[in-house]
């Protein structure tokens, strides 16, 4: 969707907000006139000073003052597009002339020195950066006199200023912006484009004013880079005087004349002198361009909207999403991910703010706002993760936003331990499956983070993952997956998740019906004893004496509150294993026993008979003991013995 689709909703209101000005009078601010719809900037432009020249005037045998002499004023005018082929054939072969006049000696010689000096200055005239860098590499370790050594570092200097991007500068570059080479007629420049490469506009106000000289010394692709970096500055810091002047170069250039730059630079001006809809009108023809200029004006158009409440939050957020989606990488795509982020959580979406931050955090790993992202990120997760563990935040929303919050925040420190919460959330409400499977995917991040030597993660917590997802798998049903989760077992020795994670293997066993298997389990591992399920083992393996044995021990650790399908298999195994008196009673002590027609009917047939009790009496007793028997066998199909 273009721009101005996103943008048609509101204009009328911005058009309709402006209506009591007359829309065609020009607003002054400063030196700068503003004519909408279509506004121009006005005035004179200052004239270059004369007498600059090339400076270069230390003697190289003056002692220490050698190392200090300053490089010559550019004088790159005269380099022409329609002639850069030529141009560069020229230069190419005065270098490769060079060379061959040198012969195999590994130093360069001064012809071969100053054809590689003309190379770099060629590129850097048609602000082919990468390349000029690389014919500088081929002096990086050469001592040069003093005089190729200034130039270089001036040129050095310059390839770097004009880049996108801050960073350290070059030894020898950095050191031409010293006091000490204020005789460099280029300095002033250099310093203005620095601090504006740095992210200080303000720090190049005070050169702005005598720059126009040393602009006109350059190149037509160097002042299509140099002027909308420099009139931005004026702009920011209200310098209209110097604002005007370097427009006024802008209408010598065609390129720039009908720039991106150019026309978001006039609705940055017309935004500062309050004219809101020659702002609006520029701005959103910036915005179809495809350059950095023109996604500065999707931002400005924003915050345009918002400070005249003529756009809503939601239609920020679209125009922030769809320019976030063009520009991406650098600082600016920083700053509307930033942006983006906010206005989110103003519109109480959390999740998606978080989801544009952690894209931020993951994409702008050298920023050096990083950290500070991080810290914020992290403030917002807590949060999220706190309102929905406490119950506060619905089971549906708190899964919507964990699968959106979760990509881009599972390396990052604290992280799955916020899963943790989630998982368990999740678990306590009964939804198994999701909780298993949340498990097993911390289990998963933190071992990698582990092997890839990002963070220490103790076998203890893995194990104590583990014994979580087999739990959330026994708890619903899903034994194929924990058996083959059991046979895996833990990573460590400790004892007590040893112990846990064997009472788990042996439900799981009760549960799928491996009573020898729960034996074997119940008599070998120490202090995983579950009587409830070592007694049914018992009991479908049809050894009565010791399914008696164990339910009567469990009946008397529960204190007599058995649960009633404990209490028919304790009876039928003490019946079945002889203990008749035991059987009686139980019968009479067991409330649910007695109180039941159907069963009281059942014991008094089978167990208070006398003994001269007549034989049919006797096996219709048996009968409807057995009919009970299968009764309870298909319950015991229905609902597992351990639950």
């Amino acid at each position: 969707m273009a721009i101005t689709a996103l943008l048609l909703p509101y204009a009328n209101g911005l058009r309709a907000a402006a209506a009591a000005e007359d829309p065609h009078a020009p607003l002054m601010r400063g030196a700068v006139a503003m004519t909408a719809p279509h506004p121009v900037i006005e005035g004179e432009s200052v004239g270059a000073k004369e007498g600059i020249g090339l400076l270069s005037t230390r003697d190289p045998d003056a002692g220490g003052e050698a190392a200090m002499i300053s490089p010559p004023a550019f004088e790159l005018r005269d380099l022409s597009r329609t002639s850069f082929l030529s141009d560069r054939e020229a230069r190419l072969a005065a270098y490769a002339a060079a060379r061959a006049d040198h012969g195999d000696e590994t130093a360069p010689g001064d012809p071969e020195i100053e054809a590689i000096l003309d190379l770099a200055a060629f590129y850097l005239g048609h602000a082919m950066l990468p390349e000029g860098r690389s014919m500088l590499g081929a002096l990086s370790t050469v001592a040069l006199p003093p005089a190729q050594a200034a130039r270089r570092g001036a040129l050095a200097l310059g390839l770097e200023v004009l880049g996108p991007r801050p960073g350290p500068l070059p030894a020898a570059a950095g050191v031409l912006l010293d006091p000490v080479h204020s005789d460099w007629p280029d300095q002033p420049l250099m310093l203005a484009l620095e601090a504006i490469r740095q992210g200080d506009p303000a720090g190049a106000a005070p050169y702005l004013p005598d720059l126009q000289p040393r602009i006109d010394a350059l190149s037509g692709p160097m002042r299509e880079v140099v002027l909308p970096r420099l009139l931005e500055a004026a702009i920011e810091g209200g310098d209209w005087r110097s604002a005007r002047d370097l427009a006024a170069l802008f209408q010598s250039n065609p390129i720039l004349k009908g720039s991106t730059a150019y026309l978001y630079l006039l609705g940055r001006a017309a935004q500062d002198g309050d004219a809101p809809l020659a702002a609006f009108d520029s701005l959103v023809a910036a915005a179809e361009g495809d350059d950095l200029w023109a996604h500065k004006a999707r931002l400005a158009i924003v915050e345009l909207g918002l400070a005249t409440e003529t756009l809503e939050l939601a239609e920020a957020r679209d125009i922030l999403h769809q320019a976030s989606q063009l520009w991406r990488g650098d600082e600016h795509a920083l700053d509307t991910a930033v942006r983006l982020a906010k206005i989110h959580a103003e519109l109480g979406d959390q999740p998606a703010a978080l989801e544009v931050l952690g894209r931020a955090i993951a994409i702008h790993s050298q920023s050096p706002r990083r950290e500070g992202l991080r810290e914020e990120a992290a403030a917002r997760v807590e949060a999220f993760y706190a309102a929905g563990a406490e119950g506060s935040l619905p089971l549906g929303a708190f899964l919507a936003g964990h699968r959106r919050i979760a990509p881009g925040f599972w390396f990052e420190p604290g992280f799955p331990a916020q899963a943790e919460r989630f998982a368990a959330r999740f678990l306590a409400a009964g939804a198994t499956d999701i909780a298993a499977a949340e498990f097993e995917t911390i289990i998963e991040y933190l071992a990698v983070a582990r092997d890839l030597g990002l963070a220490e993660v103790a076998d203890t917590r893995l194990d104590r993952l583990t014994l979580l997802r087999a739990e959330a798998l026994l708890e619903g049903g899903q034994h194929e997956r924990l058996g083959a989760l059991l046979a895996q077992g833990l990573r460590g020795e400790d004892a007590a998740l040893l112990q846990a994670f064997e009472a788990v293997r042996i439900r799981h066993f009760a549960a799928t019906g491996q009573s020898a298997q729960v034996l074997i389990s119940t008599q070998t591992s120490e202090g995983a004893r579950d009587l409830r399920i070592e007694a049914a083992a018992f009991f479908d393996e049809e050894r009565w004496t010791e399914a008696h044995a164990a339910y009567d021990r469990l009946r008397r650790e529960t204190a007599g509150t058995l649960r009633f399908t404990d209490a028919v298999r304790l009876l039928l195994s003490a019946h079945r294993s002889g203990a008749r008196d035991y059987a009686i009673e139980f019968a009479d002590a067991y409330p649910a026993m007695r109180d039941t027609p159907q069963w009281r009917e059942i014991t008094t047939g089978l167990l208070r008979h006398v003994p001269r009790v007549q034989p049919l009496n006797e096996g219709d007793a048996k009968a409807r003991l057995e009919a009970a028997d299968q009764t309870l066998g298909a319950l015991g199909a229905i609902v597992p013995v351990a639950n």
